[in-house]
């Protein structure tokens, strides 16, 4: 058995709630390629970004599990230059499907303009570059207090909770299997984050912010998250990015 994870703040709390035979098997890889290494038989499951369901429609999801956020805290983060018309941003960190797709979107809601979106490949230079930063470089020198919220933004345009990541396999008995060992997931890790947060080792200031904004986090999909995600699947087709609607396999 292997579980691939992103290696972020919040897919370090799912991990470590769970059980010992899927924690155990637990690895560590980009966001970007987790979908295609579950694809290739590299993992059995995996914590993948919701967009790349777009392009893996054929993977089984958990109905029960994901990381979904509808407040401040976030694993993405806008940073605006300040002054100037907004023509332009630039991704660094972790950049999954997600960011690359929902920024289109959720710039043509907000700012009724289309807005390149590209990968930096220069120095960092938040004085004349707008960026989209995702994962823990955020949190480095609480660069994250400078940003806004990419999560709030999609939460706010869809109406829902934004589901972030879902775990997904190609195997439907894979999926059943380990659904069957998940109990209130939520719940555990409210009462235990104290010594996941030990565990981790994250700096006190992240600590102290991940305990305050935990409310915000959601690790369990209910109906009100799988609406939200089944929407938020749906615009890229609306908006002409995809031919057809995906229909999310959920078990």
């Amino acid at each position: 058995m292997k579980f691939g994870i992103p290696q972020n703040v919040f897919a370090a709390l799912f991990a470590f709630s769970l059980n010992d035979k899927y924690k155990m098997a637990v690895s560590g890889s980009s966001s970007a390629i987790l979908a295609k290494q579950t694809m290739a038989g590299e993992y059995d499951l995996a914590l993948i970004p919701t967009c790349d369901l777009l392009t893996h429609k054929e993977l089984f999801v958990s109905k029960k599990v994901a990381l979904s956020f509808d407040g401040e805290l976030s694993n993405s983060y806008l940073y605006f230059q300040g002054g100037g018309a907004i023509d332009s941003f630039f991704m660094r960190g972790d950049v999954t499907s997600n960011e690359i797709i929902l920024s289109k979107l959720l710039f043509q809601e907000k700012l009724k303009k289309d807005i390149d979106v590209t990968i930096d490949t220069g120095d960092f230079d938040m004085d004349t570059k707008n960026y989209i930063i995702s994962g823990m470089e955020n949190f480095e020198n609480s660069l994250y207090e400078k940003g806004l919220s990419f999560s709030d933004q999609v939460a706010d345009m869809i109406d829902y909770p934004y589901v972030n990541f879902v775990v997904a396999s190609k195997s439907k008995d894979v999926i059943e299997e380990f659904n069957k060992t998940l109990v209130s997931l939520d719940k555990k890790i409210e009462d235990n984050v104290d010594t996941y947060l030990a565990n981790a080792a994250f700096d006190d200031k992240l600590t102290s912010l991940i305990k305050n904004k935990l409310d915000q986090v959601y690790f369990e999909l209910t109906e009100n998250e799988i609406e939200g995600l089944n929407e938020m699947l749906r615009l890229p087709f609306y908006k002409g990015l995809i031919k057809e609607i995906v229909e999310v396999k959920y078990v």
